[in-house]
């Protein structure tokens, strides 16, 4: 499992490249977060042991993405030596599948409306990308993942306030996009993104 730069993922799974980019760094973001101590100073708002959590739900996400992928690369035959993939034209076969995933997520959002704004640019980018879907090997383990991750979280972060407050922040991810619309997107929904137009 290699996270680091230069990470390339199978094309298919681009979208779902950026939905664990969302929720690491939605995680990141609490794990950083500062509170003002009873003496002015300014210090963590969360504990060693909150952090530690934390980390493992990360991981247990990061894995469960990781083995997502190569079950896709070995449906798709992606995991040979290029010699063998070129003789037998996996890697043209696999084109021809990322150009209809492509399509499709075009088709079932439509185009981008022409007084579109930045955000709904991004949006739109986002909710076209290729993405494993129903019946593909690892919809339901990834999908699975993501909503454990969502949901650990949130407990963990009422675990340790003891109170909601923390929902407000959860209201909108690191692109400015509702979690509401994420949570759609892990459901297989699309949003509109020209509503606002």
């Amino acid at each position: 499992m290699y996270f680091g730069m230069g990470w390339n993922v199978a094309a298919a799974l681009e979208g779902d490249q950026a939905d664990l980019m969302a929720l690491t760094l939605w995680g990141d973001i609490i794990a950083e977060e500062k509170t003002i101590s009873d003496t002015g100073m300014e210090e963590d708002a969360f504990t060693e042991p909150f952090l530690q959590d934390l980390v493992k739900a990360q991981m247990a996400l990061l894995l469960a993405f990781d083995t997502t992928e190569k079950a896709h690369k070995r449906e798709h035959l992606l995991t040979g030596r290029q010699r063998l993939r070129d003789e037998a034209g996996v890697d043209e076969t696999y084109r021809q599948f990322i150009a209809e995933r492509r399509a499709l997520g075009v088709f079932s959002i439509g185009p981008l409306g022409l007084g579109s704004t930045p955000n709904q640019q991004q949006e739109w980018k986002r909710a076209t990308m290729p993405r494993i879907l129903a019946g593909d090997t690892g919809y339901v383990s990834w999908t699975a993942a993501k909503r454990y991750y969502i949901d650990t979280v949130i407990s963990l972060v009422r675990d340790r306030t003891g109170a909601d407050r923390h929902e407000a922040q959860f209201t909108t991810d690191t692109a400015g996009n509702e979690v509401d619309d994420f949570l759609a997107y892990i459901q297989g929904e699309q949003p509109n993104v020209n509503a606002d137009l």
